[in-house]
């Protein structure tokens, strides 16, 4: 009897622990579904929204907005062959296409940089937050001193990925620091170059300035009132290694119906329903393009890791496809992708999981299979 009351007791915390863990997935699996359920209703008019509601809208019949339904199927195919995990397509702020799992938050890497773009629209505009200002007048520096040269970069400058600070950071890809050149060698405001210091140098001034946590701005000034549900504060964290940089990388998971809100957000310039979530003037300046970007094979670059694209320029938007000239996208390391071209009315959002990757160029393709689909 002791044996067999030691052998229930032994099965029951077995069963507790596996319930730890799976039942904590079930609980969030469940929040996903509902979450999806809630944001997304069958539409079969042909009119284009100007904002979605409280629900997002999917396109019943590709054909009213001028889709091939079969092609599109071609696209799902495409991103099933590549690995990508969430897809979504939008066409006037409905959804055209959706594969995979767009409920399921993924670790989004660098496309938090333009998040942070969009979240400093507000404070710069009323002045909590002074563009203008050196980093020596933001009281900004680093492990072991930066030099006056480096102190003499504006925050114009850092938010451009111009500031020519280029001093030790985390989470630099191979191609960062290949490409990273040495301190002191370039004027703040000659070069752009893309590496982590200038994100995380603007966003400890976010904090300083405003005296704002990110994660609980881009909540309550921008994701709340754009419809966002399920986005949580501790869905973003802070990760920091004192000894290399003050400078934290601050880290931020999301799904795809949040992304998918925020793209309509920015091609909307800023509004929501007839509110200016983020300024106009603010959007169109951190989209438009600022830098050719053509040493990381990219077309250009515009403000808080805003890529683009220019005529003439030796390396395209993207390959295999042409975007129209105001398009521009969100990207992170991986293959997370948000693509925004406010004249087609088009919105793109594709995300992978950490141990995969799907590359820019496969990005093209999947691209020009949806501007085939166009009838």
């Amino acid at each position: 009897m002791k044996k067999m009351n030691i052998r229930l007791l032994s099965s029951v915390i077995v069963c507790l622990s596996l319930c730890t863990t799976s039942c904590t997935q079930q609980e969030e699996n469940e929040v996903f579904a509902e979450e999806t359920e809630a944001q997304v209703k069958v539409t079969a008019q042909g009119e284009c929204t100007i904002t979605p509601g409280k629900t997002l809208e999917r396109i019943e019949n590709p054909r009213d907005f001028g889709f091939d339904p079969e092609k599109l199927e071609k696209v799902k195919d495409y991103a099933r062959r590549i690995g990508t995990d969430a897809l979504l397509v939008g066409k006037c702020g409905r959804i055209l296409v959706e594969f995979g799992r767009p409920g399921t938050k993924y670790a989004i890497n660098s496309m938090r940089k333009p998040l942070m773009g969009a979240v400093y629209g507000k404070y710069v505009e009323n002045g909590t937050i002074d563009l203008t200002k050196t980093l020596g007048q933001l009281e900004i520096n680093d492990v072991d001193g930066l030099s006056e040269l480096e102190l003499s970069a504006t925050l114009e400058d850092v938010i451009g990925l111009r500031s020519g600070v280029y001093h030790n950071t985390i989470f630099e890809t191979p191609k960062m620091i290949a490409t990273k050149p040495p301190r002191n060698s370039q004027k703040p405001g000659d070069l752009f170059y893309y590496g982590n210091w200038d994100h995380g140098a603007y966003g400890t001034v976010f904090s300083n300035e405003t005296g704002l946590d990110f994660f609980r701005a881009l909540k309550e000034d921008i994701l709340d009132p754009i419809g966002v549900k399920g986005f949580r504060t501790n869905d973003g964290s802070y990760i920091r290694r004192p000894r290399i940089t003050v400078h934290p990388v601050y880290s931020l998971k999301m799904n795809a119906f949040t992304l998918f809100r925020f793209g309509v957000l920015m091609s909307r310039e800023g509004d929501w329903g007839g509110t200016q979530i983020v300024p106009k003037d603010w959007i169109n300046d951190i989209t438009s393009y600022h830098s050719n970007a053509a040493i990381y094979e990219r077309g250009g670059a515009g403000k808080f890791a805003w890529w683009n694209g220019k005529a003439g320029n030796e390396f395209p938007h993207f390959p295999h496809v042409t975007l129209s000239s105001k398009a521009y996208h969100a990207f992170g390391f991986g293959g997370q992708y948000l693509v925004v071209d406010p004249v087609r009315d088009l919105i793109v959002v594709h995300q992978v999981r950490s141990n995969r990757e799907v590359t820019h160029e496969e990005m093209g393709m999947l691209l020009k299979l949806i501007s085939d689909a166009k009838i």
